[in-house]
This record gives structure tokens, C-alpha cells and sequence, in this order.
């Protein structure tokens, strides 16, 4: 279905533009900002998000900031709503569910449809107790007028239907996707040099924010026994990421006297030569929405470990990557070894595959065919 043959004005309301979701925009804008869509963004200054700005900044028609130091959930929500009624957008995209929260009132007072799509899994412990039920409440009643509700995976959208069953009917799965080309045809970096590691030295690539979520303290117990056995194999961990919490693990690696085997690196707009300086990538989360770095990882022929949790494990299917119980340290252990075993060319063979399943192109397609049945009205309430 095509858009009609006008140009649409779209707000994209982006809380925090870091992480998944800042990868995400990066790969997808481009392919969407055409003569028939023109995006604005409205988002909240955070570490790095200036990178994104420069990457997509050509796409965007307007950019506007709050200062990371003036942000409040109610402040930016009134922002949101201004803007919507000053420009009029035809839809007003919400990423992220906090980021729908602000979205809520622009899309109850104005004329433009909200969109939401979900970069997260909902905990149901989030919506325990009283202040959890009004968490529920809340965010039920932000997504209650949306025309549609995009998940990025099957196990994300299984994860929403199974805590609001009602929103089943506006519900629909856009997979994420990936500029794949960058990746198969990066040179890669050397690592070694870099951090004066031997050749001898197993160099895995973790490449994530610190926080729970993301399972470190896995790896690095994964770590710790690898290096505490008799045989003369080693490994080292070169991290890629920043987050709240990446002070606490490296003083934790500290005082457990781990901290030689783990390497912390700059935060890079651009992963893939890095990725293949790698002998091989662990991701070991316990829950994700649709991850873009096993995607990455798999276009570059690196080979991969990844946890079985939702999000993931859906990506990893019908690949020569590696899986392992989630949140078990003893069963990622053994899929390193037995990763190192199964050596590259599996991955190198998967190349061509890789680009063509996790192309970006095929995400931007059907987004702007969903952006045209929200236009047409043949999605709503």
C-alpha cells in the first residue's frame, strides 16, 4: 500500500536516544525520510546523543532538545503536547513505553495517531504492589488510544498481549533490521595491538550497556572459571558499552581480582571493524526486545554466543550461533569452548544469508506501509 501521495509530518518521541533505540534510528530514518514523510524529534539530551544528531541530522527537519539537567516525565510530556499542537503532525511515533507515557496527551488532544513501538520487554514485577498497579494503569491507558502498536519481535509482542490481551487487535511485528553491507565489509581493528594482548589470548567481544538486564556478572563468572583452569588457555574481554552501572562493575572486577581480563573501550558510533577484532562475541542478557548486535555480529562472520532469552534467542534461530540457558554462568562456559571448537567458517558461510534475513530495508517497508494504514484510517481503536 502506498502513502498517500502528500507529504506526511511525523513527531518521533524519543526519550532517551542511546542504546538499542539510537541504533535502531540510525539504521531506519534514512530509509524512511523521503518526499512523503518528513520526521521531527523530540528527545532528551543524554552521554553520546549528540552522535546520533550528526549521523541522522540530514533526515530530521527539526530537532528539538531538553537539556538533560531540566528533565521531567511531566515537563517533556507538556513539550510533546505543544509541539503536536503547534505543528499539527498526522502522527505522533512514540518509541519506547515511557517515551508513549509523554506521548499520551499530544495524542488525546491533537489530531495526529500515535504510534507506539516497543524496544523493551514488560516485567511483571514492575507491576506488583500498589505503585506497580498504577505503573500498569498508567502505561495501559498511555497505549489506549494508539492506532497501532508495533513490536519488534514475536517474543515482545507475546510479552505485551500476555500483560494487556485488549491490544491484541491493534497489535502488529516489524522486525528490526540492520544496514548489513557496513558490517560484512568492514576491515577489522586490531584489537591486540591496541590492548597488548597475545595471540595466544582467547579476545571476546561484549558489546552492551551495564545493567542488569544485559547479564555481565554471567560472563564474568564465565570468565573467572575459564581462567582458573589448569590448561594454558586464556581469555580476555573487551567491553563496548557504557550505562549506569559501569563504575560499580569494573570496582567489583576490582575486588575480585578480575579486573586484568576485562578491557573497557570508548564509546564508538561504529561497531564493525571492532566486532571483527573479536575472536568471538557473548551476549549473555536475560530478556530482549529484538537485539541488533547478534544481527551485526553474524553479518560480520564473527562468531557468536547468545543467552535463549525472549528477544534473542528468536534471532539466533536457524544460525551457527551458540546458545545457552539464560542466566547460567556453567552452560555459557561451555558454549564458549565448544564455539572456539566449531572455529569461523560456519559464521564466514552465513555471511550472504545474514545481510539478506536482517536487512534494515525490509523494516522500512513495512513501517511505511504501516505508517499508510495509520494515515488511511484502516488502523484505530
Amino acid at each position: 500500500m502506498e502513502i498517500e501521495k502528500k507529504k506526511a509530518r511525523i513527531l518521533l518521541v524519543v526519550r532517551w536516544p542511546i542504546g538499542g533505540i539510537r541504533t535502531y534510528l540510525k539504521y531506519i530514518i534514512p530509509l524512511l525520510a523521503d518526499e512523503f514523510l518528513e520526521f521531527d524529534i523530540i528527545s532528551v539530551s543524554a552521554n553520546n546523543s549528540e552522535s546520533l544528531r550528526e549521523e541522522i541530522g540530514t533526515h530530521i527537519s527539526n530537532w528539538y532538545v531538553v537539556p538533560e539537567e531540566e528533565y521531567s516525565l511531566v515537563k517533556f510530556a507538556l513539550k510533546v503536547v505543544g509541539l503536536a499542537k503547534k505543528n499539527n503532525y498526522d502522527i505522533i511515533h512514540a518509541h519506547g513505553f515511557t517515551s508513549m507515557i509523554a506521548a499520551a496527551g499530544a495524542g488525546k488532544l491533537t489530531s495526529g495517531k500515535t504510534v507506539v513501538t516497543s524496544h523493551d520487554i514488560l516485567d511483571r514485577k514492575l507491576f506488583s504492589g500498589f505503585k506497580g498497579t498504577l505503573k500498569r494503569w498508567v502505561l495501559g491507558w498511555a497505549i489506549d488510544d494508539c492506532s497501532a502498536i508495533q513490536s519488534v519481535s514475536t517474543g515482545a509482542e507475546a510479552n505485551l498481549i500476555e500483560v494487556y490481551p485488549s491490544f491484541k487487535k491493534r497489535s502488529t511485528v516489524i522486525l528490526n533490521g540492520i544496514h548489513g553491507e557496513q558490517f560484512v565489509k568492514a576491515d577489522a581493528t586490531d584489537l591486540r595491538a591496541m590492548l597488548k594482548i597475545s595471540s595466544d589470548v582467547v579476545l571476546i567481544g561484549f558489546f552492551g550497556r551495564f545493567m542488569n538486564q544485559k547479564g555481565f556478572k554471567y560472563l564474568v563468572e564465565a570468565i573467572d572459571s575459564l581462567n582458573s583452569r589448569e590448561d594454558k588457555q586464556r581469555f580476555h574481554v573487551a567491553c563496548f558499552g557504557g550505562g549506569a552501572y559501569v563504575r560499580e562493575e569494573k570496582a567489583q572486577l576490582d575486588r575480585r581480582g578480575l579486573i586484568d581480563y576485562f578491557s573497557f573501550m570508548p564509546f564508538m558510533t561504529d561497531v564493525s571493524s571492532a566486532m571483527k577484532g573479536c575472536d568471538l562475541i557473548v551476549m549473555p542478557s536475560l530478556w530482549e526486545a529484538c537485539p541488533l548486535q547478534p544481527m551485526e555480529a553474524l553479518c560480520a562472520g564473527v562468531p557468536f554466543v547468545g543467552s535463549d532469552c525472549v528477544g534473542l534467542g528468536e534471532v539466533l534461530e536457524l544460525t551457527p550461533a551458540l546458545q545457552f540457558r539464560a542466566g547460567d554462568s556453567a552452560d555459557l562456559e561451555r558454549s564458549i569452548i565448544k564455539c572456539i571448537e566449531i572455529g569461523t567458517q560456519p559464521f564466514k558461510d552465513y555471511i550472504p544469508k545474514a545481510a539478506e534475513r536482517f536487512s534494515v530495508r525490509t523494516t522500512a517497508k513495512n513501517l511505511k506501509s504501516l505508517y499508510a494504514k495509520v494515515l488511511q484510517g484502516e488502523l484505530s481503536k
